[in-house]
């Protein structure tokens, strides 16, 4: 399968760096499988399709990369034999729908917020008070500045001192508290 998805894959031209993770994650998985007794596609199950990425005890052992390059994998397969893709689709579909996670980085040094902090409270750093209320909004609470553009007065609810917005970038619902600084800049 793996010699098949590399054939597949070098005729598309896609990179050598690529094709070689791709091809070890899936080479990885099927090795997983075989380790518990799984030694033809039509022998993997659901169940043991998500033993790979799950493990006993519950915990998520795999990652949103690692899965989407086992499914690389099976669809170049599927595209070099496309007289008999009943396995390899029925296996994509058991293949856990995972969500990728970043990690928030930290771009301002300690000394940068500081000077942030200060610009925003001085009355005389030439700031109008709109400017004043958008900073603290960005610096408080890490809403996009598409989030922050689009905020009205009926997305603040003072009595309980929270935000809540759709964010536009995800439509999902989002609740922040309101801090006395952010409420007062606002």
């Amino acid at each position: 399968m793996i010699d098949c998805y590399r054939a597949s894959e070098s005729k598309r031209d896609k990179k050598a760096t690529t094709i070689i993770a791709e091809a070890s994650h899936g080479a990885s998985f099927l090795y997983a499988l075989q380790q518990k007794g799984i030694n033809t596609v039509d022998a993997i199950t659901e169940a043991t399709a998500l033993s790979v990425f799950i493990g006993e005890d519950g915990i998520l052992r795999r990652s949103c990369s690692y899965k989407k390059n086992i499914a690389a994998v099976f669809k170049a397969c599927i595209r070099e034999n496309p007289d008999c893709p009943e396995p390899l689709t029925r296996i994509l579909a058991y293949l856990p729908e995972l969500r990728e996670r970043r990690k928030n980085i930290q771009y301002l040094k300690p000394e940068e917020v500081h000077r942030i902090k200060q610009a925003l409270t001085n009355i005389d750093s030439g700031l109008s008070l709109r400017d004043r209320a958008v900073g603290s909004l960005a610096l408080y609470t890490g809403l996009r500045c598409c989030d922050i553009a689009g905020l009205t007065v009926n997305d603040i609810d003072w009595e309980n001192e929270l935000i809540r917005i759709r964010q536009q970038k995800t439509d999902a619902p989002l609740e922040l508290p309101l801090s006395v600084t952010v409420g007062r800049g606002l």
